[in-house]
């Protein structure tokens, strides 16, 4: 089942400049208040890693190369102790 996509408020993502290195992918900027605001909003986004709450992020790549970010809010089906054993999954 496809998953709805999320677009985080606050997160800005741009080309490289052309006379950037050719490691150099391209550029995130945070407006640290508008992605505060967004994320005491979408709590339910939020997962826990060792104690600490964090948000998972997908970087997609759109139309003529364009950059953006997504919350990767992919939740795995439920499998039965059967279907493992089965490998139905």
């Amino acid at each position: 089942m496809a998953t709805i996509k999320i677009y985080p408020e606050g997160i800005f993502v741009f080309p490289k400049h052309k006379n950037a290195p050719d490691f150099v992918i391209g550029k995130v900027t945070i407006d640290i208040d508008k992605f505060n605001e967004w994320i005491n909003s979408h709590e339910g986004y939020l997962s826990e890693f060792k104690g600490r709450s964090q948000l998972k992020l997908d970087l997609l790549k759109g139309k003529e190369d364009k950059l953006y970010f997504t919350v990767d809010n992919y939740v795995p089906a439920a499998h039965t102790p059967e279907d493992l054993m089965n490998d139905n999954f």
